[in-house]
């Protein structure tokens, strides 16, 4: 898998003695057998919030620079979720702020199922853009969907 961030992120993580606690409250372990796990117990992540068949993807959740929107989930199961969405750069000229939004259809799939005990997730989140969009950008690409979830703790609503 291919980690992509957007040049553009401001997000930064900083630890601190308080993000410990929370940290060890929320575990995610792979899930190796998930042949009984019916497809209304698998969940994801957008940023802060635990979703069901999410219509957005980013690995950049301060400013959505780089990210799938209006997902449309052709299946979704415990070995995984395909859909087509739209894939969408900000070119960040000249700047972040007045930057170009610049576009293609994509599929979409999510994968690696994890649980924290008592839920399910998908958290491999991939694209392959129908083309490139920005010279210089493969088409293809993904990112952890749990990876703000996992290292912002004080964003989230778990507790």
């Amino acid at each position: 898998m291919v980690l992509l961030t957007s040049s553009c992120s401001t997000e930064q993580i900083i630890p601190s003695s308080s993000d410990k606690s929370s940290e060890q409250h929320f575990k995610l372990k792979e899930v190796k057998d998930y042949s009984e796990i019916d497809p209304n117990d698998i969940y994801t992540f957008t940023c802060e919030m635990i979703e069901q068949r999410p219509s957005t993807s980013t690995p950049n959740c301060a400013d959505f620079g780089e990210a799938v929107f209006d997902i449309k989930w052709e299946t979704w199961s415990a070995d995984g979720a395909i859909g087509t969405g739209t894939y969408s750069l900000n070119n960040c000229e000249p700047n972040c702020a007045d930057g170009t939004r610049l576009e293609s259809q994509a599929k979409v799939r999510l994968s690696g199922l994890k649980t924290d005990g008592s839920r399910y997730f998908l958290t491999e989140f991939s694209y392959v853009a129908e083309k490139m969009v920005m010279t210089g950008r493969p088409k293809s690409g993904g990112w952890d969907s749990s990876a703000f979830y996992m290292n912002v703790p004080d964003m989230r609503g778990d507790g």
